[in-house]
């Protein structure tokens, strides 16, 4: 019968067999004992008298040394003691001269000898004795675990002190390698210990157990490390076959230098800020330049993802790591569109949830429209989506489904995508949906679950087929793009055929793109390289709004960006407000070195927001402030300009009374804040600020409007801070 582990392919093929739902948590817990069982253990453990012994005079020689450390010496003892290595020089100049020269030549005979045997050992591991062929199997038979090895010629030597270490046996370093220790023999070289007797006893009919065949094998060319282990395991860390795919390394991410400095002006608490790289509140009327607060426009939700990702796996991201921005940029605040081709500007104000009392907060929104589209050009666009296990982490899933969803959304009449998501020889396929079936495609998408391994061959050949299909092939612009976190992937044997597939493809005028999901820098793969060469574009994107971005561009046939040059500015106006405090956007220690620009890029259905906490003056003046957003139209090249005034009036008497947006906005803002530590270094500064904690966040939750319950993003912040409470330390 042959052994599965001889078999290359049985043994990949039962590597890709999916393991039980929970079977690793079943397999740890009939493992691993629990802190009950564990600690039950330890205290049956018998600790010996004399340790016992030990450890209680452990307190006592601490006080005893402390109490003779306190005891003041006389100074002639003092002087007494350096004087001692003073008499020591004085009697050892006092030898002889023919003692001190026989004791030179004694340490003469000693550093030579320790040099002559190293220098033996260097010429013998350079040139070895020849030994004789060796091609014999050891079996070892170790608590009823089999392990069959088969040797070769020169087959390593170095498994004597790897046994010696291990079994606790002293090896002579050069027995007889004809012959084979006899373990029963009083001229045994072998010091064997009661912990390896029973290897030893258990002898076959050549009266030599499993210990004694490997020490002579050791003798007769062994190595153990070198040649047993890698030819069993293969070099540790890579794969053991060429199709093997090992689990991604979890890299480090570091905080990329962000935020806005602070002005040098008058009346601006520097110190605090750079104390605690939080910004404090700031008057309005202390100086002319604080009344213009500009805020970058940020849609970069990196820090949000990332956080999520490690409470899924019960871990808190560091202070530095939480960017309050990257939270308020994770929701959609379903404000209504802008036109297509410009920028809204939305304003919301109510009390604050979570600051002091009396203070307010103020959302300043920026809301990009659509892409005028040429309604006379037809596009069909196919998405080829691996959905292999590996698919599933780091939310790369979850970030396609999204960026689906959203193009789903943005369909015009002209538009035609078809989807084809493929694992294994498994193949799901929705063809030439309309913008009827979106909600039903992309729920089946987010309710999918990655499986199994990847087969891009198959995904690609679907794909071509649908893209070429006669029902749309009066499209224009007709274009495949292949999603996958590994679009290497590709088997010898099927980079050929891939080759010949696209290239009769890009004969039938269908265009190629290759979206990389990937977090591990590599060359460019081979469908990178037919991408370019078929007119289309490789691209490394991590963010569902990037993905998006791409897919929308690809359908319109033209650049998804509406402003570019865009810039926010608040100005307050000091007679109606107090003060007013920037929530995120705070400058990390590296920000000072590359400090961001306030001028941001735009794309279609961005929104960009600004959350501002402010104290109102008392008094009935009703014009708080004014808010103005500017870009420059990338097609025209013309700068153009919106204006929204604040009031008073737009300020909502209760939390539950304000806008869905702001209350989803100040949620989330708090959670951001509560794991970055603002909310406490801004309570050190002023006691009288109510102290933050994730019941004070869930409270807030449960009082916010119950149109938020339907916001599929914030159900999603929501099990983000109910995993946030259950990890806190």
């Amino acid at each position: 019968m042959t052994d599965p582990s001889s078999d290359p392919q049985l043994d990949a093929q039962l590597r890709d067999v999916p393991l039980a739902e929970n079977f690793l948590d079943r397999l740890k817990a009939a493992l691993v004992p629990s802190d009950d069982v564990l600690d039950s253990r330890l205290r049956d453990v018998r600790v010996p008298g004399s340790l016992a012994a030990r450890l209680q005079a452990i307190p006592e020689d601490v006080a005893l040394e402390q109490r003779v450390a306190g005891v003041d010496l006389p100074p002639t003892l003092v002087q007494r003691l350096y004087a001692i290595p003073q008499e020591q020089l004085l009697v050892y100049r006092k030898r002889s001269p023919a003692r001190r020269a026989t004791e030179a030549a004694a340490m003469f005979v000693g550093l030579s000898t320790c040099l002559a045997a190293a220098l033996l050992l260097m010429v013998q591991s350079v040139y070895p004795t020849p030994r004789t062929q060796l091609n014999m199997a050891v079996q070892a038979s170790l608590e009823a675990s089999p392990a069959t090895f088969v040797l070769s010629e020169n087959e390593a030597d170095s498994l004597g002190s790897h046994l010696g270490t291990i079994c606790n046996i002293d090896v002579d370093p050069q027995p007889p390698h004809s012959e084979w220790v006899n373990f029963d023999s009083p001229e045994s070289s072998l010091t064997i210990d009661a912990a390896t007797g029973d290897l030893l006893e258990d002898a076959d009919e050549m009266g030599r157990g499993p210990v004694g065949e490997w020490a002579s094998l050791s003798h007769g060319g062994l190595r153990m490390m070198d040649d047993v282990v890698l030819l069993k395991f293969g070099v540790l860390g890579s794969p053991q076959y060429t199709n093997d795919v090992l689990p991604e390394l979890e890299t480090p991410w570091i905080a990329s230098p962000k935020g806005i400095e602070p002005p040098l002006v008058r009346g601006y608490d520097r110190i605090f800020f750079l104390k605690n790289r939080i910004f404090p509140a700031i008057s309005p009327g202390a100086n002319p330049e604080l009344q213009t607060l500009r805020a970058p426009l940020s849609v970069d939700t990196r820090s949000y993802r990332r956080t999520r990702h490690l409470l899924g796996q019960q871990r808190l991201p560091g202070s530095g790591e939480v960017r309050v921005e990257d939270f308020l940029a994770a929701l959609d605040y379903r404000w209504p569109a802008a036109a297509a081709g410009e920028l809204g500007l939305r304003t919301a104000s109510g009390p604050s949830p979570f600051g002091p009392v009396g203070s307010g907060l103020l959302q300043v929104g920026v809301q990009a429209g659509a892409i005028k589209r040429n309604i006379a050009r037809e596009s069909h666009l196919v998405l080829a989506i691996d959905a292999s296990k590996s698919m599933g982490r780091a939310d790369r899933w979850a970030e396609v489904a999204t960026a689906i969803h959203r193009t789903l959304s943005e369909l015009t009449a002209v538009d035609h995508l078809s989807i084809v998501v493929v694992h294994d020889d498994l193949v799901h396929r929705w063809e030439d949906i309309g913008r009827d079936e979106a909600g039903s495609i992309a729920s089946q998408l987010e309710q999918f679950e990655p499986r199994g391994g990847s087969n891009l061959s198959l995904g690609l050949q679907q794909a071509v087929s649908v893209a070429m299909s006669q029902e749309v092939t009066q499209a224009q612009n007709r274009r495949i793009v292949l999603i996958s976190d590994d679009p290497s992937a590709l088997a010898a044997d099927q980079r050929e055929s891939v080759r010949a597939l696209l290239s009769d493809a890009a004969d039938a005028e269908v265009a190629f793109d290759v979206i990389d999901l990937g977090e591990t820098e590599r060359p460019l793969p081979l469908l990178g390289h037919l991408a370019g060469e078929m007119g289309g574009d490789y691209r490394r994107l991590s963010d569902g709004r990037a993905i998006h971005r791409m897919l929308l561009e690809r359908l319109a046939g033209q650049s998804s960006i509406v402003a570019s040059e865009a810039k926010l500015s608040i100005r307050f106006n000091p007679q109606a407000v107090a003060a007013y405090r920037l929530i995120g956007h705070e400058a990390n220690a590296l920000a000072g070195l590359s400090p961001p620009s306030l001028e941001a890029e735009m794309h279609a259905t961005d929104a960009a927001t600004a959350l501002v906490e402010l104290w109102l003056q008392p008094g009935d003046v009703d014009d708080v402030g004014e808010a103005t957003v500017t870009w420059r139209d990338p097609a025209a090249g013309e700068e153009r300009k919106r204006t929204q005034r604040i009031s008073r009036l737009q300020f909502a008497p209760t939390f539950g009374e304000a806008a869905p947006s702001l209350q989803a906005a100040a949620i989330a803002a708090e959670a951001a804040e509560l794991l970055r530590g603002s909310r406490e270094a801004l309570r050190q500064a002023n006691p009288s600020l109510p102290r933050p904690s994730w019941e004070a966040v869930a409270a807030a939750v449960e009082q916010s409007n119950p149109v938020l319950a339907k916001w599929p993003d914030f159900q999603e912040m929501r099990r983000l801070i109910e995993r946030a409470a259950e990890t806190r330390p």
